[in-house]
């Protein structure tokens, strides 16, 4: 009887001893150390920011008075047809900018991505009384701009077209031009600067080199 007792005792014992393991082998073991009172940022909540940085040559087109070489340019292309662009525009003050305006940058606005905009932009719309200029940019857009081009901008020289009817003013070191504009786009920071400015006075064409 004492035997069996015994026996039972012992069962019950280790059952309990057992019981205890397993509470003790479920619970999470504690730190030493107390818990921090914020959560350090893990290295996905750090966002690195980086901008690249893209130079857009153009060309600035002036309305100014007295030539309004706008104007002008849409009584040259326009005539019967209303809907001469800039792209046209262009081509013309290339064709007659004793190099000044490159074919280079003619192609690029032609094929840039966005060349629908100077396809689509109108001369008539920028006649007086408008004055300022209109940028035509390598990427194929289009701005509205305030820049003269008879004005002094230092490293800048002028000289006539090769037809006569307008002047370029432009810079002869990339160091001198114009910053005429950013824009921003998907990390991407765009700095237009233009090169040259196309403009008219009636007053002075045919006019010799001058540095300004």
């Amino acid at each position: 009887m004492n035997t069996r007792a015994h026996l039972i005792g012992l069962v019950v014992g280790c059952g309990l001893l057992l019981a205890l393991f397993v509470l003790l082998a479920a619970s999470p073991a504690q730190s030493a150390w107390p818990a921090p009172t914020a959560e350090r940022p893990s290295i996905g909540d750090v966002v690195i920011r980086a901008t690249t940085e893209i130079t857009v040559l153009t060309v600035n087109i002036s309305n100014e008075p007295p030539g309004y070489l706008i104007d002008h340019l849409y009584d040259q292309l326009g005539g019967d047809v209303p809907n001469a662009n800039f792209f046209e525009a262009l081509g013309y003050l290339k064709d007659h900018s004793n190099g000044v305006i490159t074919e280079e940058f003619y192609h690029a606005v032609d094929t840039a991505p966005g060349s629908e905009e100077v396809h689509l932009t109108l001369l008539r719309d920028y006649r007086r009384p408008f004055t300022g200029s209109v940028e035509i940019a390598e990427d194929g857009t289009v701005h509205t701009r305030n820049l003269p081009g008879n004005a002094t901008y230092p490293g800048f020289a002028t000289v006539p077209g090769t037809d006569g009817q307008f002047n370029l003013t432009y810079a002869q070191d990339p160091a001198d031009y114009i910053h005429t504009g950013t824009t921003s786009y998907a990390g991407m920071e765009y700095h237009y600067k233009a090169f040259a400015i196309a403009w008219r006075d009636e007053h002075a064409l045919f006019m010799p080199l001058v540095v300004r």
